[in-house]
């Protein structure tokens, strides 16, 4: 395994804590949980950046995708030291997390018609993107009937199935993508 495959194995680790600190800032509404989340999405950016690098890709979507993992990176952290709140975070992180799932498509389908790394890995980010584009659809309208995700009205489970499965499969392809590198 290579240096970039090996922080890509510790980013889907960064992105597994994350996922258990969010839900214990869900379950018990503190924030330090909250901080903890951001923090290690900041951590899970800032390790992602060598596996961009050495992905094949175009040009340009490497440079998004290095783009985008700053962004989140930035935005993140300064959520984590309290400078910036969750939804000022969310939206500029929103637009990091853009340009790091351009790079990404760009990278499976570069595995898939190249055949560098197991092809199975570029379905699996294929899968991964629409159910990302998938939990958009059914988040983004609830939000904006009820105005913010949990202000209002807790979503239904139905909300959270394709976000959750797209989380899951963002960290298995994470850490498939470093044993794979």
């Amino acid at each position: 395994m290579t240096t970039a495959g090996t922080c890509a194995v510790a980013a889907g680790l960064a992105l597994a804590i994350s996922g258990v600190c969010l839900a214990l800032f869900f379950m018990t509404d503190r924030e330090a949980w909250g901080r903890a989340n951001d923090a290690t999405i900041a951590l899970f950016a800032v390790l992602m950046i060598p596996a961009v690098l050495e992905v094949q890709t175009p040009q340009a979507a490497g440079a998004f995708g290095v783009a985008g993992l700053l962004v989140i990176a930035v935005s993140s952290a300064l959520t984590a030291a309290g400078k910036f709140d969750w939804l000022l975070s969310a939206k500029i992180g929103g637009v990091g997390f853009a340009g790091f799932m351009l790079w990404m498509i760009a990278a499976c389908v570069s595995i898939i018609r190249d055949g560098t790394l197991p092809n199975a890995l570029g379905w699996l980010g294929l899968l991964t993107a629409g159910l990302v584009a998938l939990g958009l659809v059914v988040v983004l309208p609830f939000i904006k009937t009820h105005g913010r995700l949990f202000e209002d009205a807790d979503p239904p489970t139905a909300v959270w199935i394709a976000p959750t499965a797209a989380y899951l499969c963002l960290v298995v392809w994470t850490v498939w993508l470093g044993f794979a590198l």
